[in-house]
């Protein structure tokens, strides 16, 4: 814990999850991109619930919300503004029918790229605020509207349905709701790999080995397009995942530089996630690097390298800005 009552093992966990959604998003490998789709976005939804403190008060709970709301209507702004005069007016990349669509997107609550994230975690703790204040097994139990979401996003997936933003968005939502859920439900049991001194190595690997071959083996999981594969398989990746890199952020805890990066990584994972591929940054870094590295791996390597290293920039910025703001 930190004196700021954060746990430095929950921003550090964000920090590696900003990574593995930056090396996704880069043109990685099949087997890669499959192990890292399986869990890296039920790790945000889970690490969300378990910092959710349910002995919180309701009106505390309501401006959390408010607060990621005012993020996706923020960055919203942005990239809407950004298209118009970027892609629209510059590069000649998007139509008016395209830039109408966003807009729909946008007032839909179904998203613009990967804005989907911030509507279906408002959502998601919009549920949990109704619900109210219940046992930890109680939202365990609602752990199990995965599969209601994984029924559900049969019918978006549907031809008949793909036109229904909403009614995607909503689902998106509950299967947003469930990991949220289950993030408070094991509480203490990521309390006790928090403060668990032992870390064993051999079981951190083995953990991440069976995720790896299950998830290369299980059909493809893409959450933003309600991809959800087999859904007990799906299901149970994205548990174990959320677990090992909670592990595995309590081993890189210990060493200083690494923790320090991930820390801000996770400190600032919206801002990430919104900028490092939507506002051209990974392009920019792309061609800098494909203009002096030519091999397919050490371009891949170099770019998640380059590009985690312009966004630990931009945040520390970002951060010293706001203390002088403030």
């Amino acid at each position: 814990m930190t004196e700021s009552n954060r746990i430095e093992e929950v921003d550090i966990s964000k920090g590696i999850g900003m990574v593995l959604v930056i090396t996704g998003h880069l043109c990685v490998g099949a087997p890669l991109r499959n192990f890292i789709y399986s869990f890296h976005m039920p790790l945000f939804f889970v690490l969300s619930g378990f910092v959710y403190n349910i002995a919180r008060a309701r009106t505390r709970k309501a401006i959390q919300i408010k607060k990621i709301l005012a993020e996706y209507i923020e960055w919203s702004g942005i990239y809407l503004m950004f298209d118009y005069i970027v892609r629209y007016g510059i590069e000649g990349t998007r139509t008016k029918h395209e830039l109408w669509n966003e807009v729909v997107y946008t007032i839909s609550f179904y998203g613009v790229s990967v804005l989907w994230f911030l509507s279906a975690l408002t959502i998601g703790l919009a549920f949990v605020l109704f619900i109210g204040q219940k046992s930890e097994k109680f939202y365990l139990l609602w752990g199990g509207a995965y599969f209601i979401g994984a029924v559900c996003s049969k019918l978006v997936l549907l031809s008949e349905f793909k036109g229904v933003i909403v009614f995607a968005a909503v689902v998106r939502g509950i299967v947003a709701f469930s990991w949220i859920s289950l993030g408070i439900g094991l509480q203490k049991v990521f309390l006790k790999i928090v403060h668990e001194d032992r870390k064993s190595v051999f079981k951190l690997a083995l953990m991440w080995g069976v995720i790896f071959i299950v998830s290369n083996e299980a059909k493809p999981i893409e959450y933003s397009g309600l991809e959800l594969g087999t859904p007990i398989i799906s299901f149970v990746l994205g548990i174990m995942g959320s677990i090992a890199t909670l592990c595995l952020a309590k081993f890189l805890s210990e060493i200083e530089i690494l923790k320090h990066f991930l820390i801000v990584f996770g400190q600032n994972s919206v801002f990430i996630m919104a900028t490092h591929q939507y506002l051209h940054i990974n392009k920019l870094v792309e061609i800098c690097v494909g203009f002096f590295i030519k091999t397919q791996m050490m371009k891949i390597v170099c770019e998640v390298i380059f590009l985690c290293a312009i966004e630990y920039i931009l945040c520390v910025c970002r951060q010293r800005l706001r203390r002088i703001h403030n």
